[in-house]
């Protein structure tokens, strides 16, 4: 793999094993903040036949990127409007409210599906997609809490679930 990664670079990344199997996601590269070490990721529903979003903005340090071992397996184009997600998470950033995820990506994918109970909507039958999903500062003033923004089939607000 290159030393860095480009932004369409779509890659796979290994999660914690899983009773002797690898477990292994995919999610693609969006863009950098070179000058803070940051990488913002889409990740990827590698369930089924087709690709499709699971979280559409995800921050994440370079060292935590590093650390889940990518290996860049193709290119695609960014997806439209991805830009919005980033903004927004840049301003509450600079706001000193939202964090980086400094842990490799599928233990992250796992805390922020575990926050918006992912699993119990997909039981319901519900279609979920989360916009964006970062670390936030909580009461004890440390990012230890994760804020998502998330849209099913029955629910869709601006709102967020922590």
């Amino acid at each position: 793999m290159r030393e860095e990664p480009d932004p369409g670079d779509v890659f796979t990344y290994e999660a914690r094993r899983r009773w002797f199997r690898r477990r292994v996601g995919a999610a693609q590269i969006l863009g950098h903040h070179d000058a803070e070490g940051i990488v913002c990721l889409r990740v990827l529903d590698v369930t089924g036949n087709e690709l499709n979003t699971l979280i559409e903005f995800m921050p994440i340090t370079v060292s935590a990127f590093r650390a889940s071992k990518p290996g860049v397996v193709k290119r695609l184009e960014l997806p439209v409007g991805w830009e919005s997600r980033r903004d927004e998470w840049v301003a509450e950033w600079k706001a000193g409210r939202a964090g980086v995820f400094s842990i490799p990506i599928g233990e992250a994918v796992q805390k922020i599906l575990e926050t918006v109970d992912y699993f119990v909507a997909l039981s319901r039958g519900e279609h979920v997609s989360i916009e964006l999903a970062f670390p936030q500062r909580s009461s004890s003033n440390q990012f230890d809490a994760i804020k998502a923004f998330v849209r099913t089939d029955t629910f869709s607000t601006g709102q967020e679930r922590t």
